[in-house]
């Protein structure tokens, strides 16, 4: 019987260093954005003040809501978690 106390741990690591790899992207994200020669950073100011001044709170949880749910059909591979690719990932190198 494999030992689950140490693949819960391994598995604690991994989604804990997963939530730590998100942490650092959307800070770099934010950086990019924020710098003053970003090209596309007024734009995306201006797209969210229109998304918040034209819908109200609800409508903009429902859509944020939706398109959280709906991320797997545009784009699969950032949907699955850090487990899962390594799974993958040995299922392929076999």
């Amino acid at each position: 019987m494999p030992n689950t106390n140490s693949s819960v741990r391994r598995i604690s690591k991994e989604v804990v260093k997963e939530k730590g790899l998100v942490k650092i992207k959307v800070k770099i994200a934010t950086k990019i954005m924020l710098h003053e020669f970003n090209v596309h950073a007024q734009k995306m100011c201006d797209l969210a003040y229109k998304f918040e001044t034209k819908n109200d709170e609800q409508t903009r949880i429902s859509i944020i809501v939706d398109a959280i749910k709906n991320r797997a059909e545009r784009d699969p591979t950032k949907t699955k978690t850090v487990v899962e690719n390594q799974e993958e990932d040995a299922v392929k190198n076999k």
